[in-house]
């Protein structure tokens, strides 16, 4: 059962969080320069890329597999920060070396990179102006998306929080499926409750509830949207 809450007009739709900055839309020449200059590195699920506090050295592009990236606290309570897939950038944002890791990376899955040393990617940029831009947009789409999550954390209730990040994947990672999208990597509920920063028993009662509604269903692990423009008006309260 679809929910009754009326959908946005198509011009009042939010632009798309995703940037053009996935590795595989680079020209061709510019991805052999790339993969020149890096190396292949494999990792398997659970292994570390990158931890907080250990030395810059290389920026990975994922080439195939999940990656979480997430703040460390002191007391030992983890905040993700995102999930990354195929063509994503990781290792920032010191892309060119230098300095410590602010948080760490984690492989979700197993995962293979191309792994540049900074001096490496840093003389790439100077030399190839595609890479420089590149590495621009990749800079800005991270810091707008946590932004948005800073501002999920810091201006909405609990309870309004759900939606919104719902809507916010669904734009990073939505695949349309006839009238439905799917949220191509599957997510479990302490997944969405680490990027909540809320319990894991809250993120269940959320989701039952959205459930209720008829906006969503969880199928083999994925996060079925029935209705994004529903969820967008939702979050768009929400965030009002």
């Amino acid at each position: 059962m679809q929910s009754s809450v009326v959908s946005q007009s198509k011009s009042e739709e939010p632009p798309s969080l995703r940037g053009p900055q996935h590795f595989d839309e680079l020209e061709p020449a510019v991805q052999s320069a790339l993969l020149q200059a890096g190396q292949f590195r494999s990792f398997a699920a659970g292994q570390p890329i990158f931890e907080p506090g250990s030395a810059h050295s290389e920026t990975h592009v994922i080439l195939q597999g999940l990656v979480r990236t997430f703040y460390a606290a002191y007391s030992g309570r983890e905040v993700t920060l995102n999930f990354w897939a195929d063509g994503d950038v990781v290792g920032g944002p010191d892309f060119f070396g230098g300095g410590n890791h602010v948080w760490g990376g984690v492989a979700v899955r197993p995962t293979r990179t191309l792994s540049i040393a900074g001096p490496k990617f840093e003389a790439l940029a100077r030399t190839l102006p595609s890479v420089a831009v590149w590495i621009a947009f990749v800079s800005m789409f991270k810091l707008k998306w946590l932004s948005l999550l800073f501002q999920l954390h810091g201006t909405e209730c609990v309870s309004q929080r759900l939606p919104h990040l719902l809507v916010m994947l669904s734009e990073l990672y939505g695949m349309q499926e006839g009238s439905n999208v799917v949220i191509r990597h599957p997510l479990s509920q302490s997944d969405l409750a680490t990027l909540l920063g809320t319990s894991r028993q809250w993120t269940n009662k959320a989701m039952g509830d959205l459930r209720q509604r008829g906006l969503l269903r969880i199928d083999d692990g994925r996060i079925i949207i029935l209705d994004l423009p529903a969820l967008r008006v939702i979050a768009s309260l929400s965030s009002g």
